[in-house]
């Protein structure tokens, strides 16, 4: 399942533009529809204002790779302790101390999705699926991801998908996206990367082996 998240003051501009393409419902399955300034004729089209341009940050590709994972809510009451240890887990040491840790973690209705690179809680969750747990789903595909930026981008900014995905999308690329408070990441799956990652360096400012350091 995806979601996209819309500030409260733009909600109703939103679902007017969802309205063009498909139908936007509410929870007890009506459809949600919003009139006023969104339906304006056409004639008046010409009368908008230019879309704005689109800034292209630049990106940066750490030598990591992400599985998906989703855990049924019972998986936490049985596997508590790995979980926890999953999250609240301490930095490495040694020579995978170079290596950068990525974890997302979302729980919506039933379910809980995690983004991790963590071997070890990953053979966990591949054995018990093995052994039939119904309550744990791994993703066979690795995904490898692409950092957003080198600021935290905020909240003002419009179009950041659009631009850093784009170019990908449209030379069928798969492209799970992915945004947190601070920045944003594209994962691509790995039988594509091969592909993708000359389309990166033609048309963005690529930093390859690490996640470039954020700055204010």
């Amino acid at each position: 399942m995806g979601a996209v998240l819309v500030k409260v003051e733009d909600l109703d501009v939103a679902i007017g533009c969802l309205q063009s393409f498909c139908s936007v419902e509410m929870e007890n399955g009506e459809e949600l529809r919003v009139t006023g300034e969104l339906d304006a004729p056409e004639e008046d089209a010409e009368q908008k204002e230019d879309p704005p341009v689109v800034h292209h940050h630049p990106l940066s590709v750490p030598d990591v790779k992400l599985h998906l994972v989703q855990l049924n809510r019972k998986f936490v009451r049985r596997h508590m302790y790995a979980l926890v240890e999953l999250l609240f887990k301490p930095g490495e040491r040694g020579k995978d101390a170079a290596t950068p840790r990525f974890l997302s973690y979302s729980e919506t209705g039933h379910d809980i999705s995690l983004v991790t690179s963590d071997e070890c809680f990953l053979e966990k969750a591949r054995a018990l699926m093995e052994q039939g747990d119904q309550g744990v789903l791994v993703s066979p595909d690795f995904w490898r991801p692409v950092q957003i930026g080198n600021t935290k981008l905020g909240f003002a900014e419009t179009g950041i998908v659009a631009g850093q995905t784009r170019v990908l999308v449209n030379a069928g690329t798969t492209v799970f996206y992915l945004s947190t408070y601070a920045t944003d990441f594209m994962l691509i799956k790995e039988d594509e990367w091969e592909d993708a990652l000359p389309i990166l360096r033609d048309r963005f400012s690529l930093t390859e082996g690490a996640f470039a350091p954020l700055t204010a």
